[in-house]
C-alpha cells in the first residue's frame, strides 16, 4: 500500500510520516504545513535535502545557495527539530518534488531521526532559560562544589574587584573577606595579582665611594702656619728630653 497523499499531524505525527516514507521507498517531496513550514525532499524513501517554506518552485531554489553534504544535513536536522513536536498543521506528499541537490547523497532514516530528537531535546532544554536572566546570589549551603562548565559560567557572570571595595559591598570583617579569599586562591581559581610597578625596572645604581680626604694644610707665605701644627717626630721628642735633663754629678 503506498504511503497517504496528505493527513492531518495530531493523528500523523511527522516521524511517523518519514518512517512511512521510508518503509515504502518514497519519492519526491513531502510539505511539514506547520507554524514554520518546511519542505523535506526524499529519494528512495530517505531523505537528501530540505529548504524553509512550501510550495517552493524550481526558481524558488534555484536562488538558494547549494550547501555541501554536511551543511545540507545540519539545516536538515534543524528544520526537522522545529516540526518534529508539531501538534497541528498537516503534511502532504508530492511524488514530483525535486531539489537541485538531487542524487548527490541519502541519509538513514533512523540515524536522522536519532539527531533530530538530541537537536530537539537540546532547544527544549535551552527553552527553560529564555525567559530568565542569569545572575548569582548568596548561598546558605556550607559548600558548594561545582563541575568545570557550572564554573566557567560563573567565571563569564563574575567580575573584578578591588578587596577593600569588595568588603565593603558584602559588608564583611577584614579578617572574613581575606580569609574567603585566601580559600579561593587555594582551590586555584583566583587570577594571580599582577606584577608591582616598577618590578621589571633596571636596579638602582651603586652609591658613589667615598670622596678622599683633603691634604694635610701647609704653610702659608711669610712662614706663618694657618692650621694646626702636626706633631713633631718622635727622634726630635727623645733629643729634645735629654738636653732637659739635669746633669747628675758623681758622689764622692
Amino acid at each position: 500500500m503506498p504511503m497517504m497523499r496528505r493527513g492531518p499531524l495530531d493523528r500523523y505525527p511527522p516521524e511517523w510520516v518519514l518512517r512511512q516514507a521510508n518503509a515504502h521507498g518514497a519519492e519526491g517531496s513531502i510539505e511539514f504545513h506547520t507554524d514554520r513550514p518546511i519542505t523535506l525532499y526524499i529519494q528512495g524513501g530517505r531523505a537528501y535535502a530540505a529548504e524553509a517554506g512550501v510550495n517552493l518552485t524550481e526558481a524558488d531554489l534555484a536562488d538558494r545557495p547549494i550547501a555541501d553534504e554536511g551543511g545540507a544535513r545540519d539545516q536538515m536536522v534543524a528544520l526537522l527539530a522545529g516540526v518534529m513536536t508539531a501538534q497541528s498543521g498537516w503534511y502532504f506528499h508530492d511524488p514530483l518534488g525535486q531539489h537541485p541537490s538531487s542524487g548527490a547523497w541519502t541519509w538513514e532514516t533512523a540515524t536522522l531521526l536519532m539527531d533530530v530528537r538530541a537537536r530537539t531535546h537540546e532547544a527544549r532544554s535551552l527553552a527553560s532559560w529564555t525567559e530568565r536572566t542569569v545572575a548569582l546570589h548568596e548561598t546558605r549551603s556550607d559548600s558548594v562544589t561545582l563541575g568545570p562548565d557550572a564554573w566557567a559560567v560563573v567565571v563569564k557572570l563574575a567580575g573584578s574587584a578591588d578587596a577593600g571595595a569588595l568588603r565593603a559591598r558584602l559588608g564583611w570583617s577584614p579578617d572574613r573577606i581575606a580569609a574567603a579569599l585566601a580559600e579561593i586562591e587555594d582551590r586555584g581559581v583566583l587570577a594571580p595579582s599582577p606584577p608591582a610597578p616598577g618590578a621589571s625596572a633596571a636596579p638602582a645604581a651603586p652609591a658613589p665611594p667615598p670622596a678622599p680626604l683633603p691634604p694635610p694644610p701647609t704653610a702659608a707665605a711669610g712662614g706663618h702656619h694657618t692650621g694646626p701644627l702636626a706633631p713633631p717626630p718622635s727622634s726630635a721628642v727623645a733629643s729634645h728630653r735629654r738636653r732637659g735633663l739635669p746633669s747628675r754629678r758623681a758622689s764622692r
